[in-house]
């Protein structure tokens, strides 16, 4: 798809007289604004958004045990190929290892490290702190009609256009 941009690659901010073509260059705008903020964000502690949800989900689902590859790959929607390279990254500094699952060593298990805890209590807060300010300006009213309008497009993409 492609979408009307002026010289300087930035959207085109005049009014449009199409109510849904004006709806979808907001939101393509506001995710390159976020985009951007959260490279600036991330990149203050030397990783990226998807080392962060990586970092965060194995976090929320912290065990000894680990989870495994396939499942980190399902539950972030990550193509397990991309998925290696991200875990190699974080595994070189030391936030994760992988572990051999005897019972089958096609199924690694990828297991928060020391470090990684750490690191992640270290990140948390000011990652909170930062979505606060941005998300704090709307009340709790346009949030919801934000979320809801969100699902609506994504269940449409999903079911009626097959894109996962």
């Amino acid at each position: 798809m492609i979408f009307f941009v002026d010289e300087e690659n930035k959207l085109n901010t005049k009014q449009y007289s199409n109510l849904n073509h004006e709806t979808l260059l907001n939101l393509v705008e506001t995710s390159s604004l976020i985009n951007e903020l959260s490279k600036q964000f991330f990149s203050r502690f030397h990783i990226n958004d998807a080392q962060f949800n990586i970092l965060m989900t194995l976090n929320k689902n912290y065990s000894l045990e680990g989870m495994t590859q396939m499942d980190l790959s399902k539950e972030l929607i990550i193509a397990k190929s991309n998925l290696v390279g991200l875990i190699d990254k974080l595994e070189e500094k030391e936030f994760l290892e992988r572990k051999i699952n005897s019972a089958d060593r096609r199924f690694n298990k990828i297991i928060l490290t020391e470090k990684g805890l750490d690191f992640i209590k270290e990140i948390k807060n000011d990652y909170f702190e930062e979505v606060d300010s941005l998300i704090n300006n709307l009340l709790e009213t346009e949030k919801k009609a934000l979320i809801n309008s969100m699902r609506k497009i994504q269940q449409f993409l999903k079911e009626e256009k097959q894109i996962n």
